[in-house]
């Protein structure tokens, strides 16, 4: 199967087929915690009884993956929810994977941008499945809110997704730039830390679809509260950093997808 190339002129440039949808500002009243008791059933309902059955058969015999590392989790699920840092290679595979590979049984909440919350049927999907936009630069309410919905779900058990590259490169086997101010939750919160990478493997048969994923888990990684704020971020983006970068470095992340740099 011939491999497609793709030119970039920015290691922050976005190839998410939400690229072009407008970020519109959050309403002052945004719901990052839903109080409605026929919301929250109906949420876990659907999210339980259809989503969770539908995202299996998916990830499981339409794309194939399998996940290294799961079991240094169960001891951490005993303190409640943690911080997942995860490379973006995948628009929905990457929502995919925390629920069935991570949370599960527990249900799961993933930052994102507010493009993803922009149209009205896929707000309310993003928002079942835990979606938690960003809030608006202008808000302090919002941001407020926003941190302390992030407390209210770690402490019932649940985990936070974050992709700090921000922008999906489908398939990309290397890991782009981000910056420590990433770690600042859980840094702030004194919150565990687990990585996520996703690498990918060749086909043995049927090679003309996409390669199978294989998540690799790393960590617990531990904000030391003993040094200053800044510090720590630095701390855990470099140690969430040199693990991402040696999966990702090995010999076998195939390559469906060659990214080539655009000459000015």
């Amino acid at each position: 199967m011939k491999k497609k190339i793709v030119y970039y002129h920015s290691l922050t440039q976005e190839f998410a087929t939400t690229k072009n949808w407008k970020r519109v500002d959050l309403p002052d009243n945004y719901p990052y915690v839903h109080k409605n008791p026929f919301y929250r059933f109906f949420s876990h309902l659907f999210y339980y009884a259809i989503g969770m059955p539908v995202l299996f058969l998916w990830m499981k015999i339409g794309i194939g993956y399998k996940t290294i590392g799961r079991k240094k989790l169960k001891k951490l699920r005993k303190n409640g929810g943690f911080f997942v840092y995860m490379n973006h290679t995948s628009a929905i595979g990457d929502v995919c994977i925390p629920p069935l590979t991570i949370a599960f049984p527990h249900r799961f909440r993933v930052v994102c941008n507010r493009e993803a919350v922009s149209k009205p049927i896929v707000r309310g999907i993003v928002s079942t499945f835990g979606g938690l936009p960003l809030p608006n630069e202008n808000s302090a309410k919002q941001g407020k809110n926003f941190v302390e919905a992030i407390e209210y779900y770690l402490k019932k058990g649940e985990d936070i997704v974050i992709f700090p590259e921000a922008h999906i490169w489908p398939y990309c086997t290397f890991l782009r730039p981000f910056a420590a101010h990433a770690f600042v939750y859980p840094a702030k919160l004194g919150v565990p830390v687990v990585a996520s990478v996703t690498t990918y493997k060749e086909r043995t048969f049927f090679k003309f679809l996409p390669p199978t994923r294989v998540i690799h888990l790393g960590g617990p990684f531990y904000p030391d509260m003993s040094l200053p704020l800044g510090e720590r971020m630095e701390k855990l983006e470099k140690e969430v950093r040199e693990f991402m970068e040696d999966k990702l470095g090995a010999l076998d992340n195939y390559e469906h997808i060659i990214y080539q740099k655009q000459d000015e």
